[in-house]
């Protein structure tokens, strides 16, 4: 048995990285798929599953130079790279911040 690294799940399981991350059956496939490649004698299930429809409040997505880029309808994105795992941007909060987020 042997816990990988999430960017190692993004760069050889063959699924998108954002299925890995948001969806129980993508990470579940992925688990399966090394350990079989690998020959491990278990799986080691390191992540808690996601509620359903996790991917319900999608915009778009698509793939940009450094991975996989996911755009949230309420304008936050969430950028895949293949060795970091993640980067969220949130959504630009309304101007009523007190000029907490620049512009």
């Amino acid at each position: 048995m042997c816990q990988l690294a999430l960017g190692h799940y993004f760069l050889h399981a063959g699924l998108p990285p954002h299925r890995i991350w948001f969806t129980s059956e993508g990470f579940a496939e992925a688990l399966v798929k090394l350990q079989q490649r690998y020959r491990f004698d278990g799986i080691l299930i390191n992540l808690p599953g996601r509620p359903s429809q996790p991917l319900g409040p999608i915009d778009g997505h698509g793939k940009y130079p450094e991975g996989e880029r996911l755009n949230w309808r309420n304008g936050g994105v969430t950028l895949f790279h293949a060795m970091t795992a993640r980067t969220i941007i949130p959504p630009k909060p309304p101007t009523t911040t007190g000029g907490l987020w620049p512009d």
